[in-house]
């Protein structure tokens, strides 16, 4: 695999893009990525690092240390443990540590991670450097939502957007990453299925065991919709429902998972493809075969209708025995 993949899979058009800047001397001093988590958008900010060291000419141990947030000169700026926003004085951190020469490289880069968190007094002060950038410095600005910034810094800076994998695409990673043996046990389909075209996320979703659970479990539910009055009954909803339930925070994940289901079965039921946000288009058109329009209208309404007492204290068990109530009725 070269290093233009290690940095960065995939992405090609924007990967020759910026390769294109970097080689005429046209990048921009400033530039807002944005994307969901797991999309890039740390990998770009160290692929651009890595062009403007010279690419494949590079010394392998200035590569290594880019890759790992290990040079001085790429920095990974991220909120303080416990902090809620990235404060002013990080940010004049930065700013007093510009003007200094580069200890490795002939440039210095600075990668918000989070972007949306820096602090309003924060985004003010980093606005100056961006209106007046040293020689050779770069600043990253990453975030999931660009209108939580201010528009001052919007206006000043290049959007790029990060791309999305389709399913075969996000497949074919998988496969050129891990055995037969870690895609196994459905795992495979759940990280396609729930990634939406994010590999990052499509990675942490493979190894992570809750989200089989949730996603198991929340499959079961919409079965066991679809069998009602055949082979089941509403204890295997309410059984379901609780083992599923065990904390808050477990019936929040597991109504956003059902949320995600039911707008695949809408989709389908609507235009014949699901958005493939937890179903494949084939899971699908059978469960849209099998559940009406009104059932699958009043379980989304249940689901939004827990979500908006969640924002308030409200008892989880006696929450979730409420919700497979009203997913069994909604049969």
């Amino acid at each position: 695999m070269s290093d233009s993949d290690r940095f960065l899979y995939g992405a090609q058009e924007l990967k020759d893009s910026v390769k294109t800047l970097v080689s005429d001397g046209k990048l921009h001093h400033a530039y807002l990525l944005e994307g969901g988590e797991g999309t890039g958008k740390k990998s770009f900010a160290k692929y651009t690092a890595y062009l403007l060291c010279g690419g494949e000419k590079a010394e392998r141990n200035i590569v290594k240390r880019i890759s790992e947030w290990a040079c001085p000169d790429v920095r990974l700026i991220t909120r303080e443990e416990g902090k809620k926003n990235i404060s002013i004085n990080t940010v004049r951190d930065m700013i007093d540590d510009t003007p200094l020469t580069p200890t490795e490289l002939d440039f210095k880069m600075y990668v918000y991670d989070h972007a949306e968190c820096l602090s309003p007094q924060a985004q003010n002060a980093l606005l100056k450097v961006i209106e007046e950038p040293p020689a050779n410095v770069y600043i990253f600005l990453l975030c999931e939502n660009s209108s939580q910034l201010l528009q001052t810094i919007r206006s000043r800076v290049q959007k790029l957007t990060m791309p999305l994998f389709s399913r075969n695409e996000t497949k074919i990673f998988l496969h050129e990453r891990f055995s037969i043996e870690e895609l196994g046990s459905g795992r495979e389909d759940i990280a396609i299925n729930l990634s939406n075209g994010s590999l990052g996320y499509g990675i942490e979703l493979l190894h992570d065991e809750k989200a089989h659970e949730f996603y198991d479990n929340a499959n079961k539910i919409i079965s066991i919709q679809a069998g009602k009055n055949r082979k089941n009954t509403y204890f295997d909803m309410l059984n379901t429902v609780l083992k599923a339930s065990t904390a808050r925070e477990n019936l929040e994940q597991l109504t956003d998972y059902l949320l995600l289901a039911y707008r695949d079965i809408l989709n389908a039921k609507s235009s014949g493809r699901s958005a493939g946000a937890f179903f494949s288009d084939e899971d699908a058109e059978i469960f849209a075969e099998n559940i009406t329009m009104e059932t699958v209208m009043d379980s989304i309404n249940a689901l939004k209708g827990l979500k908006f007492d969640a924002s308030f204290n409200f008892n989880y068990s006696l929450a979730a025995a409420s919700l497979a109530i009203m997913l069994w009725r909604a049969a």
